[in-house]
This record gives structure tokens, C-alpha cells and sequence, in this order.
């Protein structure tokens, strides 16, 4: 099956290159206002690890929420994280966000990805 877009924006806060099936990259520039996934955090006190020498702070996500959703355009396809990527998932039915899929790394930075993938029926 194939899918279509005119054109991909690039919702991230980094540039974002994909490698296309004949070898060549794209490289997709972050657009001036990413979309941005925030968790509502509260302090839930202490865990205890071992016999109580060792301490950690403990905080509980009671929610996640995005800073924005942009309005669907025709033939518009949106670049955005993974996380939230998955949260507009389940808040919308729409199919046209992507998240950087198989990524490429070089001495251990990634450099690009080889395909977007999307989050679907997650309601």
C-alpha cells in the first residue's frame, strides 16, 4: 500500500534526515514551534532501596499533554517525537504524524533515520 504527502514539516526541535530508497537523504529542518509533550509530575516521596541505607525521590505522571495540535491540511504529513507521536494517537484519529523510524548511527550519534513509521488505534 502506499501513502501520499505534497509535503512532510518537521515538528521536532532537531533537524531531522531521512534516507530515501535510492540512497539520497532529505533533510527536513525544525520548524519554529515544535510540538511538545508535558507530564503533569507531582512529588510522591521516597523509595527505599535496599534495607532503607539508599533513598531516591519518587514523582507519579498523573498526565501527559501537548503545548499544540496543528489543524490537518491536506497533503501534509507532521514529523513529530515518539512520545508525542503516541499521545496524539490516542487523543485524535489522525494519521498524519510520523516518528523517525530505524535509525542510523555513526560512533554512536544518530545521524538519520531509513523510514516513519505512526501510531494507529491506540484509543
Amino acid at each position: 500500500m502506499r501513502w501520499f504527502v505534497i509535503r512532510l514539516v518537521n515538528l521536532t526541535p532537531h533537524k531531522v534526515r531521512i534516507l530515501m530508497r535510492k540512497g539520497e537523504y532529505i533533510e527536513l529542518k525544525p520548524e519554529d514551534r515544535p510540538v511538545r509533550c508535558y507530564e503533569d509530575k507531582r512529588d510522591s516521596g521516597d523509595l527505599v532501596i535496599s534495607s532503607g541505607l539508599d533513598v531516591v525521590p519518587l514523582k507519579e505522571i498523573r498526565d501527559e499533554n501537548l503545548n499544540y495540535i496543528p489543524r490537518e491540511k491536506s497533503g501534509v504529513g507532521y514529523i513529530v517525537s515518539k512520545i508525542s507521536g503516541k499521545l496524539i494517537a490516542r487523543k485524535t484519529n489522525r494519521r498524519d504524524f510520523y516518528i523517525s523510524d530505524d535509525l542510523i548511527e555513526k560512533n554512536g550519534n544518530i545521524i538519520g533515520c531509513k523510514s516513519l513509521s505512526r501510531y494507529v488505534d491506540l484509543k
